[in-house]
């Protein structure tokens, strides 16, 4: 069975859990408003609304372990979530160019309904896997993010099956 380019393998998205929560946060009023007219006059389309997102280039599942990675000139980032335990996940993001490092663990993963109806998630109903996971940050002040997960395919690596494998 042919894999999938690393490129392809889906989208990720991650923000601290107050943007999640408010999108609209760190906007004045004029600009809160001026965005709303424009939801208003032509709603975004889902693919519109993941245009921007990291592509994920490595997208595995060992046993019920999710390991994902995705890469972009501003940062490097690996998410690794389980949904059946959520709390034995970890996470790394590498700043670039000289930039930092953050930490964390996962703390709550939630699948994505087929057909879900929120707005604040709704964008990953085309994908074939889709999570919402929630992550703390190792050091203080131990942000917590929501990683938004949308996967076409990943490749299976396990006892029972070859690395390589791709299942869609």
């Amino acid at each position: 069975m042919p894999t999938t380019p690393a490129a392809d393998f889906g989208v990720v998205q991650f923000m601290r859990i107050e943007s999640f929560v408010d999108p609209n946060r760190g906007l004045d009023r004029e600009a809160r408003v001026e965005r709303l007219f424009d939801f208003m006059e032509e709603p975004p389309t889902k693919e519109q609304l993941i245009a921007g997102w990291p592509h994920v280039r490595v997208a595995i599942r060992r046993g019920g372990l999710f390991v994902i990675e995705s890469e972009t000139p501003a940062f490097t980032a690996r998410l690794s979530f389980c949904p059946e335990a959520p709390d034995t996940g970890d996470y790394e993001i590498h700043h670039r160019p000289r930039g930092g490092m953050e930490k964390g663990r996962t703390v709550k993963v939630v699948p994505v309904a087929t057909d879900e109806k929120d707005a604040s998630l709704c964008m990953l109903t085309p994908f074939a896997t889709r999570y919402l996971v929630v992550t703390v940050g190792s050091t203080r002040p131990y942000v917590k993010m929501v990683w938004l997960v949308g996967l076409r395919s990943f490749q299976i690596v396990d006892e029972m099956n070859p690395p390589g494998e791709a299942v869609l």
